[in-house]
């Protein structure tokens, strides 16, 4: 496989920004990513010629993302229990309707993934 400069430039800027960033930015960075590839499933499935294994792709990446966030939630105590299961319920919900758009192709589901990962990414981003 043939790299462009282009995207050589870009794997080495994120792997450089990973290398630096804080724990915080990291899962900001996972929540851009999976918004991202979400992003992308729609624009391929309401592009006319549609490629499915652009589609069934990026929704999965998005779904790994969804994956690892759930799989990082940690409570050692009584208040990080309830913000951990309600991450954790939000982080399901994305991935339920991941799953819904792959069974159905239908973005509206997507769009709902959207919105929740937005408003997640948004309080996200409010701590620090």
């Amino acid at each position: 496989m043939t790299y462009s400069p282009n995207e050589v430039y870009s794997q080495i800027s994120v792997s450089t920004e990973v290398m630096h960033a804080s724990p915080h930015r990291l899962i900001q960075m996972l929540f851009e990513k999976c918004m991202q590839q979400l992003q992308q499933a729609k624009a391929v499935m309401e592009s006319p010629q549609g490629n499915k294994k652009k589609k069934v792709s990026c929704l999965s990446r998005a779904k790994d993302i969804v994956d690892y966030l759930r799989s990082c939630l940690i409570s050692p105590d009584e208040q990080t229990l309830k913000v951990s299961q309600a991450l954790d319920a939000a982080y399901a919900q994305v991935g339920k309707c991941i799953v819904l758009t792959t069974l159905h192709n239908d973005s509206g589901y997507l769009d709902q993934a959207l919105q929740s990962m937005t408003s997640l990414k948004s309080a996200w981003d409010t701590i620090q």
